[in-house]
């Protein structure tokens, strides 16, 4: 492994070189080989679609109707991509945008890591120096092999964004917080445009969320290394301030478990419990730790880092740019469909002091960045347990981890994918620890660890790669309806695409291989959360049909809905609605629900008397 010497920056674009070749077979393999089957990607890549055939890149629709569940970054990226390999966007513009946003996260995850383990030039030494090069080396490895970090590189989650653009903004945070320590009289420009473009991009990417873990991480560090700097240099709190610490951290988590107190009786179940106690728990904790600012000097610290690190311009600017993007979304569509949107978004992903949202996160997390999650639960012990001295950016580290993660606890309902944007922050605690304990042991014990990690690390980066660029749809191809929809409209069948139409189900996947919106039609067991809303009840296709005499084609469910109230097929509940059902023999498979019900696909008629 290469060692760090500042004087040589061969061995960083040596280590950039290697995460570069690391991440190729990670991300890159195979992109487009598997259909799409993860509703997110889907409605991305339909998005795209529709923006590209109607010209249009500032209002995203979905079947002709404005859709602004999300900022528009990932459409563009996907344009923007498409119109370079001068094709229309497709699956590949989709994946290769988030295989790069991935790859940037990890190499971006490297650079910010080694700038924030080394501190301020005062502090450097040869020591701390290869600590922080081995921290940053393989916190980056750990992210770029994460569980939940591959997986989102992969299947077009728009969360991935959020990875290169929060790591480069608290990055910027950095720098100029940096160069305030080291004692520069003005503001480190440089580092503030890197956090503003960091906060820019994050908000263009998914709005808010992204922006808070930004600010929780590099800003709650702040505040968070000024609670502790009068300990840390060796001064002495006075004899009040335990106390009250203790009394706020208490009197937070008490009023956090009475707000939670109904949900959890409602709930009734064990993760409710856990998930009350772990609210109250983690509310008393961040409540006594930033009771640390009413210490004498730790508000003044606090004051002078903010007035060098700007988070007023590094968080507002980025929401002033959106606002312009939302302007000229209300020119277009009016200032109504974007307040209803806005109103929407809110509602469907704000959850507030859910009890089984720090249950969901905490399995997320313990998995989420691979190596990476297990190197972080031991680094948490680790700096309980030794309190190793910590160096300013250590607290960053910390806020990331710590602020983030509650904050997803207290503000959502606990998904996964989520947590995005705090993977760098649980590989770089691991990467950390790793480093220490690299350098805490024997050299021929070291060699053996380093060995191990090391295959670990390949053998997770090899088998995500053929997992989603070949075995995936191996094992898996019939979760897609890309194969199904290319048997059913070849030439030699004689269907219209025109006429083809879905009852009782809706994919954004069947609208984007069909090229087209397909019509919906819905009987009394419709798919919920639909753009668009409802869809006209499938009595109304039996009325024109009559009138007609002709036939139209439909996806139908073969088997029942699950969680249905009737427990009948589509195509029996077609029937007893007046139709006549035809089914047209397919080779390819198509599976929905979670892989329990499969899809086929009928020519109904107006069945005779």
């Amino acid at each position: 492994m290469p060692t760090h010497d500042p004087a040589k920056p061969r061995s960083v674009r040596r280590d950039l070189a290697l995460l570069v070749l690391l991440c190729l077979p990670t991300y890159f393999f195979g992109l487009a080989t598997h259909g799409l089957t993860n509703w997110q990607e889907s409605i991305r890549c339909l998005v795209a679609q529709e923006m590209a055939q109607r010209g249009e890149w500032i209002v995203p629709t979905v079947g002709g109707d404005t859709y602004l569940a999300k900022p528009p970054l990932i459409y563009w990226c996907q344009l923007a991509l498409a119109s370079l390999t001068g094709s229309e966007p497709g699956v590949f513009h989709l994946r290769l945008t988030v295989a790069l946003a991935a790859s940037l996260g990890v190499v971006l995850t490297y650079l910010a890591a080694r700038s924030l383990f080394l501190g301020p030039r005062p502090h450097d030494d040869a020591e701390a120096a290869g600590t922080a090069r081995r921290a940053a080396w393989w916190s980056a490895l750990f992210l770029a092999t994460g569980i939940l970090h591959v997986r989102s590189g992969r299947i077009g989650e728009l969360d991935i964004l959020l990875v290169p653009s929060v790591v480069l903004g608290v990055w910027g945070v950095w720098l100029a917080w940096r160069a305030h320590l080291e004692g520069a009289k003005r503001t480190h420009l440089p580092g503030i445009a890197l956090a503003v473009l960091g906060a820019t991009l994050a908000a263009l990417a998914k709005g808010p969320p992204g922006v808070m873990v930004l600010a929780l991480a590099a800003y709650g560090g702040i505040v968070l290394h000024a609670c502790a700097a009068a300990r840390e240099q060796g001064g002495t709190h006075p004899a009040w301030l335990r106390p009250v610490r203790v009394a706020v951290g208490m009197v937070a988590g008490l009023a956090i478990a009475w707000l939670t107190l109904p949900d959890a009786r409602g709930e009734s179940d064990t993760d409710s419990w856990i998930g009350l106690m772990l609210l109250s728990l983690g509310a008393g904790a961040i409540a006594w730790a930033f009771a640390g600012l009413i210490a004498p000097g730790a508000g003044v610290r606090t004051f002078k880092a903010m007035a060098k690190t700007h988070p007023v311009a590094v968080l507002l600017l980025p929401f002033g740019v959106v606002w312009l993007w939302g302007r000229a979304v209300a020119a277009r569509v009016g200032q109504q469909a974007v307040d209803l949107a806005v109103r929407t978004e809110a509602g469907e992903n704000l959850e507030l002091l859910d009890t089984e949202s720090p249950v969901n996160n905490l399995e997320a997390a313990s998995f989420g960045v691979g190596l990476g999650s297990i190197a972080c639960i031991a680094a948490i012990v680790w700096l309980l347990k030794d309190r190793p001295r910590f160096r300013p950016g250590w607290w960053i580290v910390v806020a990331w981890v710590a602020l983030g993660f509650a904050a997803f606890c207290y503000l959502s309902k606990g998904v996964p994918r989520y947590l995005t944007p705090v993977w760098p922050g649980i590989a770089m605690l691991g990467g950390l620890w790793f480093a220490h304990l690299l350098g805490d042991l024997k050299p021929r014990t070291a060699q053996g660890v380093r060995t191990v990690a090391y295959a670990a690390v390949l053998a997770l980066a090899i088998g995500q790669g053929v997992w989603y660029g070949y075995a995936r749809d191996e094992l898996q191809g019939d979760r897609s309806p890309r194969d199904l929809i290319a048997e059913l409209l070849a030439p030699e069948r004689g269907v219209d695409a025109r006429t083809l139409a879905v009852y009782d189900l809706w994919s954004p996947a069947v609208d984007f291989y069909v090229g087209r919106t397909v019509e919906r039609w819905d009987g009394i067991e419709p798919d919920a959360d639909i753009p668009g809303g409802s869809a006209p009840p499938v009595e109304e296709l039996l009325a024109q049909l009559r009138e007609s005499g002709g036939s139209r084609v439909l996806l139908v469910r073969e088997g029942p809905h699950p969680g249905g109230i009737t427990g009948e097929t589509g195509p029996e509940q077609l029937e007893r609605l007046g139709f006549d059902v035809e089914f047209i023999p397919l080779e390819s498979a198509w599976v929905i629900d979670n892989r329990r019900t499969g899809v086929a696909a009928v020519r109904v008629r107006v069945a005779r008397d």
